[in-house]
């Protein structure tokens, strides 16, 4: 296992004053160096001189003799020439290597303006500055950047688009990951979302994002913009995606030397954009479901779907069209080689769970039928122990949860939160106990899917748990609340029989990625033009970064910890361990749990012969957090108390996982084991 230990903050962190301030230090430093070490030469050079001078075989010739080079300099570059005249003459080169130190400074400021997202108004006031002292920067940050002077848009009623390329994504993803060594093929997932620029308007972006199946990166294909409205003809908007796309599956790509066979494997997406891609009837038609035939009633002013039991759509039956109710027109997607319109949309949770089914729970809760509404002082109850449980919440949270009464304003990581972690706590006791059971089952049923370990015998479990949970909702609900998206459980243990993990083709990197497009944008005229000028300026500058093998990485080093006599410095605060931080004494990142099953609060992190440990109290007694539908043990779930007050060391290799630790009552707590996506791809350490 290899270690490495953080240094300090790169330049990319500091402020436009302090990055002003090292620039100057750093030339007065330069220049203090290079006349102490010209002086240095010139009398090393005359006594050299002086002893040539007293020997009987000296010539009148002039002669060259390498200096004294600095590791890492030229010898060619570094010489002085020498005559038997009084005359020396030293080389115009000095001993540091500027030209090299003044690249180092162009890249580190390229970088800084590209992190920070700096405007080239205060990029171009920097430069002026920084002139002062480097003459050789410019002063416009477009020559800096390399940012491109003109945008080659293609026309796409009723807007624009312009299209980065498929096989142009690939090759820099190919650039930027080390392991593509091990891939013989290249699977991708790619989806398109509207996104809305402001408020009070209706200027909107709609990219086609992708990104490769196994990996986080997500990379913009194509992207379109329009003043009014989303394309209107889809065979435009997607013809260059599609017609790039059907040369690489069918011919493949060379990169290096090396041939990869590419697939299109997976289109992702919420409802609204699959009826506009796959030219679909929309969720709210009778014959809406992209995974079987049921058809919806009429009830209660809404449609919805109390069949579980339909006849399952094939990608045969989507291509010749045999339910005239669902079709709209004819989609371009089925033009991409071994693209199914049925097995490769799969559903996305994100949407479909987060966003629908625990949201439209909540809000039953609130405004449903009388037998399932909460009580306000019972809401009360319910948030306060939410707002107990923010102190709590791990760093590789995005979003702490935020009380149940702004659920409406909750993101879907708040509410994929609730359902995976906090939900079976806060709501025991607060409901009524066949509210909390359903509720139970869903959870359960996704924490499954969510694994990583799926087996045949779970799927199935997970599929009966999610279909007994749409039987016992219309009971409990009412039949008028089977909405499409509480109809789509029934089919999700399907798409993670076929692709894995729920996780694995969920929208959230998508949804992720597009806001990072959004901070691109510093004014709303042109803003298409001002993302491909920003994205080119990132990908022409960046510089590959290759992934590291390294598995744990230690920081902040200190001398105050726990220690055990077996044990010895140097000690460290955090530490990560394949990309999820623990940090000793702090409530929301110290647990974990090791091979043996022990559950560790750590409190300090040191070197026991020669080997890096963990130092820390474990707890005693564990117990099940839940018995309905399962014992919360199968999916090591616990209820954990009795910390011992004996101090023991753990090897870091024994580490297991990360856990979302909080308290439930005085000296219990609830540990549930970390397993969305965000937090790290590699779910097991």
């Amino acid at each position: 296992m290899q270690l490495l230990t953080m240094s300090r903050k790169p330049l990319n962190y500091c402020t436009s004053r302090n990055l002003r301030l090292l620039v100057s230090q750093e030339y007065e430093r330069q220049l203090l160096q290079i006349s102490n070490e010209q002086s240095d030469h010139v009398e090393q050079a005359a006594e050299y001189l002086v002893e040539q001078q007293q020997s009987p075989d000296i010539t009148n010739d002039t002669f060259q003799f390498p200096m004294f080079i600095d590791e890492g300099m030229d010898d060619d570059s570094n010489t002085i020439t020498i005559s038997t005249e009084d005359n020396i003459y030293i080389d115009d080169n000095p001993a540091v290597d500027i030209q090299n130190e003044n690249n180092d400074i162009l890249s580190e400021i390229k970088n800084w303006a590209l992190t920070e997202n700096v405007t080239a108004k205060a990029v171009k006031s920097l430069l002026l500055i920084m002139r002062k002292y480097f003459k050789h920067l410019p002063t416009d940050p477009r020559t800096l950047l390399s940012t491109p002077r003109s945008t080659c848009l293609r026309v796409v009623e009723p807007g624009v688009y312009y299209h980065f390329g498929l096989k142009n994504c690939i090759i820099n993803f190919l650039k930027s990951n080390s392991s593509y060594n091990n891939l013989s093929s290249i699977d991708i997932m790619f989806n398109t979302d509207g996104l809305p620029l402001s408020k009070s308007s209706s200027s909107q972006l709609w990219p086609i994002l992708g990104s490769v199946i196994g990996f986080k990166e997500v990379f913009v294909i194509g992207l379109y913009h329009s003043f009014s409205s989303k394309p209107k003809d889809v065979d435009i908007y997607f013809h260059d995606f599609l017609q790039e796309a059907k040369l690489l599956v069918e011919e493949g790509l060379i990169f290096k030397s090396k041939s990869f066979n590419v697939r299109v494997k997976m289109f992702v997406a919420d409802s609204p954009a699959k009826a506009f891609a796959l030219c679909i009837k929309h969720h709210s038609g009778y014959s809406s479901c992209t995974k079987c035939y049921s058809e919806g009633e009429y009830l209660s002013r809404r449609i919805c779907f109390p069949d579980v039991d339909s006849v399952l759509r094939t990608d045969i039956s989507f291509i010749e069209k045999h339910d005239d109710n669902y079709h709209r027109g004819e989609t371009p997607l089925v033009n991409i080689p071994h693209f199914g319109p049925v097995t490769n949309v799969p559903l996305d949770y994100m949407h479909l769970v987060c966003l629908g089914v625990v949201k439209k729970l909540i809000n039953l809760w609130f405004d449903g039928p009388l037998n399932v509404r909460i009580r306000s002082s019972v809401e009360k109850e319910i948030s306060f122990k939410i707002n107990e449980i923010r102190s709590y919440i791990p760093i590789e949270f995005q979003r702490k949860p935020r009380p149940l009464n702004e659920y409406k304003h909750w993101k879907a990581v708040e509410f994929r939160t609730f359902l995976l972690y906090i939900g079976p706590i806060v709501l025991k006791n607060k409901i009524s106990l066949d509210t909390y059971q359903h509720f139970l089952t869903l959870h359960v049923a996704i924490t499954i899917l969510c694994s990583r370990e799926l087996t045949e015998e779970l799927l199935l479990y997970a599929e009966n748990l999610l279909k007994h949970f749409v039987i016992t909702f219309k009971i409990i609900y009412g039949v008028h609340n089977l909405s499409h998206n509480v109809h789509g459980l029934i089919h999700l243990a399907k798409d993670c029989k076929m692709y894995g993990s729920l996780d694995t083709f969920s929208a959230f990197r998508f949804e992720n990625h597009m806001q990072q497009l959004l901070k691109l944008i510093r004014t709303y005229n042109y803003p298409i033009q001002q993302v491909v000028r920003r994205l080119s300026e990132i990908g022409g500058n960046s510089t590959p970064q290759l992934e590291k093998d390294t598995d744990v990485i230690m920081w902040s080093q200190h001398k105050n910890g726990p220690m055990l006599s077996s044990c010895h410095p140097p000690q460290f605060k955090k530490i990560k361990i394949n990309g999820l931080t623990f940090t000793a004494n702090n409530l929301k990142d110290w647990c974990c749990r090791t091979i043996c099953d022990s559950f560790v609060l750590i409190e300090n992190i040191a070197y026991q012969s020669k080997q890096l440990v963990i130092i820390g109290k474990q707890f005693l007694l564990k117990s099940e957090l839940y018995e309905y539908p399962w014992k919360s043990s199968y999916f090591k779930i616990y209820k954990l108390r009795n910390l011992s007050a004996e101090l023991k060391s753990w090897k870091v290799e024994t580490i297991v996982s990360k856990y979302f630790l909080y308290k439930v009552e005085n000296g219990t707590f609830a540990a549930f084991p970390m397993i969305h996506s965000e937090v790290s791809e590699k779910q097991n350490i």
